[in-house]
């Protein structure tokens, strides 16, 4: 399975911060060495990119690109936001006296350029922020951890710039898309199967039926549970219940019959030949068959003195 770029990302801040931008403001062309993701507020900005403009609408951001002469502007009569941060997408060594930008007419030294990895998309990197509350607030928490804080808050801001980078990039699926299956699904079908497997075979729903409850399709679920833990839905009740058997007859004096019926089987027939299809004995021989004797007591029995 291919592994989304967004998945490989491991983003290290180098410079984070935010200035209110007047009337007029304009920014001198200039080149920068690492990446800047530009969040821009309740005001339109302009941009322009080696000759090419773009429009920075309210509550958008851009990801601005090593090496790339740019320049941006404030668009209107009234104030705005701007707020910023340069980073690198993957945490490689840093290099404390690599520049940060070059403005124009100089030329930029391109040694200390830190391009992205080769697996990251080409195109420019920009759109409409979903939850601008939420990025704000990312932001304002990341710049404090940044200019202000110990080592170990610095260390910490990381994380906080990856998750302002998930939330600003991530694709969310179209309405019409198949609803996807949570990571947490797996388990939760296992421990529907656990429960299940505590029951007796006879007179209970099928595990088709019972898995439905978690509101997918129980084909849906199977493919789910195989690729996950490498087994069928049924291979794992019947691998619980077998293992519960083994116990027993490995700790007990309980007969096969008890057995067969304590791991919820009601056919000793049954019992004996999946027993013996999993573990290639049949119980007698696995209990005769066992290492060293232990000491076994009946079920529920217990010792009075």
């Amino acid at each position: 399975m291919t592994i989304h770029w967004l998945e490989r990302i491991a983003p290290r801040p180098r410079i984070v911060g935010e200035q209110p931008a007047q009337p007029g403001w304009i920014e001198p062309t200039r080149v920068i060495y690492d990446h800047e993701v530009v969040l821009f507020g309740d005001s339109t900005f302009q941009l322009e990119i080696e000759g090419e403009s773009f429009v920075c609408l309210p509550e958008s951001f851009v990801i601005v690109p090593p090496g790339q002469w740019h320049t941006s502007w404030l668009d209107g009569p009234r104030p705005g936001r701007r707020a910023w941060m340069h980073f690198d997408w993957t945490a490689g060594k840093a290099q404390a006296d690599a520049p940060v930008l070059t403005y124009a007419p100089a030329a930029p030294d391109l040694t200390f350029m830190r391009r992205a990895p080769r697996w990251m998309p080409a195109r420019l990197l920009h759109g409409r922020i979903e939850r601008p509350g939420h990025v704000w607030d990312l932001h304002h928490r990341l710049s404090h951890r940044w200019n202000a804080g110990t080592p170990r808050d610095r260390a910490t801001a990381r994380a906080l710039c990856l998750e302002l980078l998930l939330e600003l990039l991530h694709e969310s699926p179209p309405a019409h898309a198949a609803r996807p299956i949570p990571d947490h699904l797996a388990p939760r079908i296992r421990t529907l199967l656990d429960h299940i497997a505590q029951q007796p075979v006879s007179g209970m729903p099928s595990i088709q039926h019972q898995l439905r409850s978690l509101g997918y399709s129980y084909e849906h679920l199977c493919r789910h549970f195989r690729s996950t833990y490498g087994i069928s839905p049924l291979s794992y009740t019947q691998a619980v219940r077998i293992e519960r058997a083994r116990q027993l007859l490995r700790d007990t004096l309980l007969n096969v019959t008890e057995i067969s019926r304590q791991v919820g089987f009601d056919r000793p027939g049954y019992f004996t030949r999946l027993f013996q299809q999993r573990t290639g004995h049949t119980p007698t021989g696995y209990r005769r068959n066992l290492p060293r004797p232990v000491e076994k007591l009946r079920h529920n029995q217990v010792e009075t003195r």
